[in-house]
């Protein structure tokens, strides 16, 4: 989680060279305030083999401190 002006970088890379080798990434972030985040996800296949990559985020936004007026 991050909040603020806080920034998070995540690097990760999965090599399948065995035959029938398997993976399964998930991340999972919250990111509060003026926070970022950056994913990187690599997955090479050098087999015969089975890959899966996933990312879920909840982000949630400062509520504005003035109304909204048109």
């Amino acid at each position: 989680m991050t909040d603020g002006d806080q920034r998070a970088v995540s690097k990760n890379e999965i090599i399948l060279s065995g035959e029938n080798s398997r993976a399964n990434m998930i991340s999972r972030s919250v990111m509060k305030g003026n926070s970022k985040q950056t994913f990187y996800a690599t997955m090479d296949a050098l087999a015969k083999c089975f890959g899966h990559i996933e990312c879920d985020a909840i982000i949630m936004i400062t509520a504005p401190t003035r109304p909204f007026r048109r």
